[in-house]
């Protein structure tokens, strides 16, 4: 049986009232009296943006007539998850719901049933704690046994029918209209539902589900806009945001190009600089040098053991080979690479080929040190973030043949490497995207599996829980399997990922963001790419820089998204 709205494909409403009664509440512990009108005068203005795929099991109903019944949900701040599995991160999750970037749902206070057919006012009174906001909301269920009858959905008492499959059949359950309101005293709140008058695709928008990217709302997730091409296509670029001269400018270098070339914020080109002894280098790592200029390390090409140097980003001076320490050789491209504000530097993990080494760049100093103690594997396209103690944690990537599954943790303050368990299932992953979680633990997305010939995109997420025994565990999968995206956190804390490559090896043009509860779907990059760079900018903008195309002929494309 379904347990809650926040899971799969329907949900279970606990009714709270005996039935359809029309009294007055009095007191502000008892909360509001909620007067349910069902037809079609919308109360939530023009239909939102159409869902960029459908997640339903079926077509949802055209008109209100033709669910089987109708409930209230009522959730906010300090009103718990009802379900038997109850979600520990409500915050995000009713964030999201308020402001229509997602209709993820948790169950709340719920009531009901209301008649589908029934034109005229239905009332029901219910219980509701006092606070500002509360969302009401107006659910429609569709039973998928054909069963019409809804009534196992509020009475958890009725056994389920089993389905032909085996397993319980569900509901699928849908906002019709809605209410926000604060709620001080008794209240009466009227609900008009706006669902007969929506496309198919935008009542496809509102399934209340939250597994595998249903019930997305790409409307809330920002814009992206054509920005001038490169100069030269670039694949697997070293990207920069240099923020020192304002309003910043972008800064490019390798991507199989011996030239760099810069795009100053809001202007309408990009400048190249003339050939230099830059090698055509494949993702090397370009950080600021001094007061303007940058520093380009290593490459995956003969350049790998060597960094360059630019006072102007213009001329640059001679390669110098990258410094090593005893027990790892200094080496870049195709690294992991992560910017530590607490120690104002950008440590660099790994390199092609497949290397054990861990280099520190001091912003202030603008000087490379290799950190005496190197990664327990050497590897390459292996992923890392900060954890939330200031720790790096750096996971997976390959070692030129094998995909490994292999995780580190390494400590700033000390130099100290330290294991932190295999990935779930000793399944070995490169090229997905890792993020830290609050509870100090991360989350690794998608990413590739298999051998580094074959290298198959998939769809899994897995997270590392700390304690009390640190480990990897199986999490939501992605809507679809997706490597190589180009990805950020956000400055709000969301996870995005654009485009990247699917389960065919095709370049994918679609976005996702996750803010720790579901996926929801945003706007399309026009031009389909993987191994994309992604850097931050002005206003939380995300600059999206190069890339492949299917075919992995390399792109010159630009984009950006705004929040």
């Amino acid at each position: 049986m379904m347990e809650a709205m926040r899971i799969a494909h329907g949900l279970v409403l606990a009714s709270v009232t005996a039935g359809f009664v029309a009294c007055s509440l009095h007191s502000v512990e008892r909360g509001t009296h909620l007067s349910i009108r069902v037809d079609a005068r919308g109360l939530e203005g023009p239909p939102g943006a159409a869902l960029v795929q459908p997640f339903a099991s079926a077509s949802p109903p055209t008109a209100i007539g033709g669910f089987d019944c109708l409930g209230v949900n009522v959730t906010g701040p300090g009103i718990p998850d009802t379900s038997q599995n109850p979600e520990p991160n409500l915050g995000p999750l009713f964030d999201d719901l308020l402001n229509r970037r997602s209709y993820c749902t948790y169950r709340g206070i719920l009531a009901g049933p209301v008649s589908a057919t029934i034109s005229g006012p239905q009332e029901i009174a219910l219980v509701v704690p006092p606070g500002n906001p509360r969302l009401v909301q107006l659910v429609g269920l569709k039973e998928q046994n054909g069963s019409n009858d809804c009534v196992r959905e509020f009475n958890p008492g009725v056994a389920p029918v089993i389905g032909p499959s085996g397993k319980p059949a569900e509901a699928d359950a849908y906002e019709l209209g809605r209410a926000v309101i604060g709620l001080a005293g008794d209240t009466t709140v009227v609900l008009n539902a706006d669902w007969n008058g929506l496309s198919g695709s935008d009542q496809f928008l509102r399934m209340m589900k939250c597994d595998h990217g249903g019930g997305n709302n790409s409307s809330g997730n920002g814009s992206i806009a054509t920005l001038p091409s490169l100069t030269v296509a670039r694949d697997e670029p070293g990207v920069v945001f240099d923020s020192r001269t304002a309003p910043g400018k972008i800064f490019v270098t390798g991507g199989g190009s011996s030239s760099t070339e810069s795009y100053t914020i809001g202007a309408g080109s990009w400048v190249q600089t003339s050939p230099t002894s830059l090698p055509a280098a494949y993702a090397p790592v370009v950080v600021p040098y001094q007061t303007s200029g940058y520093m380009n390390i290593g490459g995956a090409t003969s350049f790998t053991n060597f960094y360059e140097t630019s006072t102007d980003g213009v001329t640059w001076g001679t390669m110098t080979p990258i410094p090593s320490a005893t027990s790892a050789t200094g080496s870049a491209g195709r690294s992991a690479q992560v910017t530590h504000a607490a120690t104002n530097a950008t440590y660099i993990f790994g390199a092609f080929p497949a290397s054990n080494s861990i280099l520190r760049y001091d912003h202030p100093t603008s000087t490379i040190t290799p950190m005496p103690n190197p990664l327990a594997t050497g590897r390459e396209n292996a992923s890392a973030t900060i954890l939330s103690d200031g720790k790096i944690m750096i996971v997976g990537g390959d070692d030129g043949t094998n995909i490994l599954y292999s995780c580190d943790i390494f400590d700033p303050a000390t130099g100290a490497i330290s294991f932190c368990s295999f990935l779930a299932g000793v399944v070995g992953v490169n090229g997905g995207t890792l993020a830290p979680l609050p509870n100090g633990g991360a989350l690794l997305i998608g990413g590739a599996t298999g051998t580094v010939a074959a290298n198959a995109a998939i769809a899994s997420t897995q997270t590392y829980v700390p304690s009390p025994v640190p480990t990897w565990v199986a999490g939501n999968p992605l809507p679809e399997a997706r490597a190589d995206a180009a990805s950020v956190i956000l400055n709000d804390g969301r996870i995005a990922l654009f485009g990247g490559r699917d389960a065919s090896g095709n370049a994918m043009n679609s976005t996702i963001f996750f803010s720790g509860t579901a996926w929801q779907h945003g706007p399309n990059l026009a031009v389909a790419r993987y191994k994309a760079k992604a850097v931050i900018g002005p206003g939380g903008k995300v600059y999206i820089v190069g890339g492949k195309v299917t075919g992995g002929a390399a792109s010159n494309a630009v984009e950006v998204w705004s929040p």
